[in-house]
């Protein structure tokens, strides 16, 4: 399990099961909005639901590979429920240095600009 803890504080999930498919598409996708603690868990209804259409499964996808490849804002579970937090190695770039949250400002932001007629 690997969390990203940074600047924005929502806690959405995705559930990726590749369930031996050879395209990383055909796995299962789920997604939900919850902390999957036992408080939350025993005193209230949490729920999932499947991602069945194609475009929004590549969204995800992309979206997992960011959060995979982020060695800044990560935390990665270990067997006996403890967390190590990642450190980027030198030289790296992308996610894996400035970390998930950035990667997505920096394209969100393209994204406006070329919708807005902007160039950068």
């Amino acid at each position: 399990m690997r969390s990203i803890i940074g600047r924005f504080l929502e806690h959405s999930h995705i559930f990726y099961f590749a369930n031996s498919e050879a395209d990383p598409l055909a796995g299962d996708f789920l997604i939900g909005s919850a902390d999957w603690m036992y408080r939350n868990l025993s005193q209230r209804v949490e729920a999932v639901i499947p991602i069945t259409q194609r475009s929004l499964r590549e969204q995800l996808w992309e979206i997992l590979q960011v959060a995979l490849a982020d060695q800044r804002q990560a935390w990665v579970m270990r067997q006996d429920g403890g967390y190590d937090q990642l450190r980027p190695a030198d030289g790296v770039t992308g996610a894996a240095a400035i970390g998930s949250h950035a990667t997505f400002i920096e394209s969100t932001t393209k994204r406006w600009a070329a919708l807005q007629g902007y160039a950068g």
